[in-house]
């Protein structure tokens, strides 16, 4: 990318792994009926710990990601990335929209976050997974309790290498991991 655009600059939204897991298994939960695309075989589909460690195997939805975003991060382009928090995002949309717009160096303008849905149901009916490319019409956080046992979601929940950065130029807006706090994202 930097050789066709020696310019560009590169924005993506983190999250907590042990948060987006939490929002799979849910996802997953109100399918029940539906053999989701997500999974290979039953063995993987069976239990919410062969689910997890399918989804975070290296070129699955979750681990491809984050390999990849954590190669980036420590990459000699890391100063072309931006990372922005979900849960700062969710809580102070307009905030985190300003200093996108000086990251990138363009004028801000005002957005609405109050009419923002997004579906994809095609898809997602093809993957048998409703809802996956469903995005809520506001943007707002919504705490919860979690729905994965405690010991998967300690298992993912300090994977954010991103909180605490080190060898890195990667632009950052994350808050600071909160030690234990498996109740609310």
């Amino acid at each position: 990318m930097a050789e066709l655009f020696p310019d560009a600059k590169i924005i993506c939204c983190v999250r907590n792994i042990a948060w987006v897991m939490d929002s799979i298994e849910r996802l997953i939960r109100q399918n029940a009926f539906d053999v989701s695309g997500l999974f290979c075989n039953a063995t993987e589909r069976a239990t919410v710990y062969s689910r997890t460690e399918a989804l975070t195997q290296g070129g699955r939805l979750v681990g491809f990601a984050y390999t990849a975003l954590k190669e980036a991060f420590y990459s000699e382009h890391s100063h072309r990335l931006l990372l922005i928090d979900y849960e700062l995002f969710t809580q102070r949309p307009d905030k985190t929209i300003a200093l996108i717009y000086q990251f990138i160096r363009e004028e801000n303008f005002g957005h609405y976050y109050e009419n923002v849905e997004y579906e994809a149901a095609e898809f997602d009916v093809k993957l048998k997974t409703r809802g996956l490319h469903s995005i809520r019409k506001k943007v707002e956080f919504q705490p919860r309790q979690t729905i994965l046992p405690p010991d998967l979601f300690e298992r993912f929940n300090n994977l954010s290498f991103w909180a605490e950065p080190s060898y890195s130029k990667a632009n950052l807006m994350v808050a600071k991991l909160k030690a234990n706090a498996p109740q609310t994202p």
